[in-house]
């Protein structure tokens, strides 16, 4: 027979669906989306300053998406394909509307005119298969095209500023409405095999390249530089996971393994910015150089593990049922599960005792870092009330451990002689309350350097060195 389903939702945003079932083999989809969106911002950082960081901008972006797929199921055969339609808006009009960062930009006060910027659309077509390759294996495979827009703030932040104010001032970083979306191409494939009845193994095999990717860029303007967004990264992720699948009773586990390389351009779109305003200088900024003139190397600098790159990842959630005869009526049918996770370390740039690389970009590696969580979960039942009672101790064992080579290089080049030997009192100018380490009103060199490594050191030894504290947690759930 013939199945419609329509649902319809309004509001801020409008949203539709459409399915459509002609026979049992095929079911059709498709569906609308619309948004408008209401934006408005105001802010001031550094206001003390004589030039500060203001940003006042007020727009109405405008975002469609429609989509159509056909899912197919036929004698263990099942297929869905489809496409989807991706459009925004940025429904803005600005001076400053570059498409390449190489572009010289002079603003010229009542001859230069603001131009509106162009949607953005994409097509991106979907496909998904799996059929059966044995008796006890199954294939499958998937390919997409995916559509990400950056976050709005991007499009839009400073353009509020009038011209002459952004070239003013050198380290100004810009929105860019001419911005496209992120567009993302993935590919993965795997064999699923039941080895015994109660026992399944999965190996897939995946791969993704990100085209795109917004970063900030350095534009050669009129009587100054400024920095904007553009599209001028690039990143892939590749790899491999295994798992393995227990189920039945009173044990069952998921061990799983995944072997993953991410790389890229840039592992943060902010990178080139902090380089240049002296944020972050050396590590991956010393590769974004010309290592004879000094200046930023036109992009793609180059492909290097990504910050958040971790090769090596395990994970087993392991659970043990009590028999229902054991200890009732407390202990009996009592489930206690354990998770292990364990990964290896990010790779970080090794640096010399004055911060500058003395390897390839992110060439090193932090430890490996384990935890196991414990959860315990128990069902109970009074008269017509079912109650779940489930105890859990997050971090019951945990090893992290940072390498702090490059924190220790980095700390051992803070001079004690770099902050001199004068005496500041209270009402100087250079006095500081927050540097009077004994708080006597007199400032001196040294605290001034004790104050400088203290604030370092709680800069850098964030907790997520070392791990997070053991934490217990009881729930109580009823149903009836």
């Amino acid at each position: 027979g013939t199945v419609w389903v329509l649902a319809v939702q309004a509001g801020h945003f409008l949203k539709g669906d459409v399915t459509y079932q002609p026979n049992r083999v095929h079911e059709i989809k498709a569906g609308i989306e619309a948004i408008q969106y209401n934006l408005r911002l105001f802010e001031a950082q550094l206001p003390w300053d004589e030039r500060p960081f203001l940003d006042f901008w007020e727009t109405q972006p405008r975002r469609f998406a429609a989509y159509i797929k056909d899912k197919v199921e036929f004698q263990g055969f099942f297929m869905d394909a489809g496409i989807r339609l991706d459009y925004i808006d940025p429904n803005f009009t600005y001076y400053f509307l570059i498409h390449n960062p190489d572009t010289v930009v002079q603003y010229i006060p009542g001859q230069s005119k603001p131009e509106r910027a162009k949607p953005s659309y994409q097509l991106s077509p979907r496909l998904s298969f799996s059929f059966p390759i044995s008796e006890n294996q199954v294939f499958r495979f998937n390919f997409g095209y995916f559509f990400q827009e950056p976050p709005l703030t991007y499009y839009y932040e400073a353009t509020g500023l009038d011209p002459g104010v952004v070239l003013q001032r050198g380290n100004r970083l810009v929105g860019n409405p001419a911005l496209s979306p992120q567009k993302t191409v993935q590919f993965e494939a795997g064999v699923a095999t039941a080895l015994t009845p109660d026992l399944g193994l999965d190996i897939a095999a995946f791969y993704k390249d990100i085209y795109g990717w917004v970063g900030t860029r350095i534009v050669r303007a009129i009587p100054l530089p400024f920095f904007m967004y553009f599209n001028s990264d690039f990143g892939n992720v590749k790899g491999l996971e295994i798992t393995l699948k227990k189920r039945g009773r009173p044990l069952q586990f998921h061990l799983a393994y995944t072997l993953q390389w991410a790389e890229g351009t840039a592992s943060d779109p902010y990178i080139t910015y902090q380089v240049l305003v002296g944020y972050n200088p050396g590590g991956i900024g010393a590769y974004l150089r010309n290592p004879e003139t000094g200046e930023l190397l036109p992009a793609p600098h180059l492909i290097y593990p990504l910050n958040y790159d971790r090769r090596h990842s395990i994970s087993l959630a392991l659970t043990y049922t009590t028999p229902s005869s054991f200890l009732r009526p407390l202990l009996n049918d009592l489930d206690i599960t354990f998770v292990n996770v364990g990964r290896s370390g990010e790779p970080y740039t090794p640096l010399d005792e004055r911060g500058n690389p003395i390897g390839e970009p992110n060439s090193a590696r932090n430890p490996w870092s384990w935890n196991t969580d414990m959860k315990l979960s128990k069902n109970f039942q009074i008269g017509n009330l079912r109650i779940g009672v489930i105890a859990e101790v997050l971090g019951l064992f945990e090893y992290v451990r940072f390498n702090y080579q490059n924190l220790e290089r980095q700390l051992a080049n803070i001079r004690r002689e770099s902050f001199g030997d004068a005496v500041y009192v209270i009402g100087d100018p250079n006095y500081d309350p927050r540097q009077d380490v004994n708080g006597d009103g007199v400032l001196t060199g040294d605290e001034r350097y004790e104050a400088y490594v203290r604030a370092w050191m709680d800069y850098n030894n964030y907790p997520g060195y070392t791990g997070s504290l053991r934490t217990f947690r009881l729930g109580v759930a009823v149903s009836f």
